[in-house]
């Protein structure tokens, strides 16, 4: 049996907000279950209280209660999918407690384990086709639990949970290659790599500056000066078009929007998920000589 969570946002938990579900059926669990089967789905929004995710994480439990009682099944055998996973953090011996921090209920970092989805073992190919394996885990702030009264939240109204400032570090996110790949440009451009649970094309690498650049989808072209070429991203398409150029910068024309001067690795947002990245500028002096831009059009940088 899998229980369903289909989320808009991945967020951590602290943040991420359910549509309260009510059920009021004297027949409970069914119809959600029945005859030892299930069908259901909790559904994650963006606009409800906080609390009502943790809501939800009971109902779930609830219901996987039930339908262990009907077939018998042991309680490990039963999984989240949809691409979403939830870590309720609590030890049989150790509930968290009002004053008690992260790291007193749960001081290890979160791996595989706990999340197996999001933070599932790796295996990274470059451009050569040599694997690297890598792990994920992530390290939780020592952050408490405190009753608190804030005028920037609730009106100020007395809360129970995690008061954050601005700036403050809620957890820390670390890929870690067993073997690290070649750190150059020529064997990680172009290639894809699995984040917490997304696949994402490199689509630049700056070793001088530390910089890459990774979009969960993209579409590269190599424009001439005098041209302009049509690049479906998403399934829309967009004009793009070279509004000046040198040997160090370019200005493009996106749909009708102009960017700033743009070198090689600066991205410029579009819109809402959408980015321009300039790649290379080839640029000939000449006369006669070529003057081409190659871009990377991606979502989700």
């Amino acid at each position: 049996m899998k229980f369903k969570f289909i989320t808009m946002t991945l967020m951590i938990c602290l943040a991420l907000t359910i549509g309260v579900i009510a059920v009021q059926n004297s027949n409970y669990p069914s119809p959600f279950i029945k005859n030892g089967d299930s069908d259901v789905a909790i559904v994650v929004g963006e606009d409800a209280a906080s609390s009502d995710f943790l809501s939800a994480i009971n109902l779930a439990q609830n219901l996987q209660a039930e339908l262990i009682k009907q077939t018998g099944i042991k309680e490990d055998s039963f999984v989240i999918t949809s691409g979403s996973e939830y870590l309720k953090l609590e030890k049989p011996s150790n509930k968290f407690n009002l004053g008690e921090t992260m790291l007193e209920v749960w001081p290890i970092s979160l791996t595989e384990t706990d999340l197996p989805f999001l933070l599932g073992k790796g295996t990274y190919e470059d451009s050569s086709g040599r694997d690297y394996d890598y792990n994920q885990k992530i390290a939780l702030n020592d952050l408490p639990l405190t009753h608190f009264s804030d005028s920037d939240y609730e009106d100020g109204e007395p809360t129970i949970g995690f008061r954050l400032s601005s700036g403050v570090n809620i957890l820390n996110y670390t890929l870690d290659f067993i073997k690290n790949p070649l750190y150059n440009e020529d064997e990680l451009e172009k290639t894809k790599i699995k984040i917490l649970g997304k696949e994402y094309e490199i689509a630049y690498v700056d070793t001088t500056e530390d910089k890459i650049i990774l979009f969960d989808s993209n579409n590269s072209q190599i424009i001439n000066e005098d041209e302009s070429v049509s690049i479906t991203l998403n399934k829309e398409t967009y004009k793009v078009s070279v509004l000046f150029m040198n040997e160090d910068i370019v200005k493009l024309d996106v749909n009708g929007i102009s960017t700033n001067k743009l070198k090689e690795g600066d991205v410029y947002k579009i819109k809402e998920d959408v980015y321009v990245n300039v790649q290379e500028i080839l640029y000939s002096s000449a006369e006669n000589g070529k003057r081409l831009v190659e871009i990377t059009l991606g979502s989700q940088k």
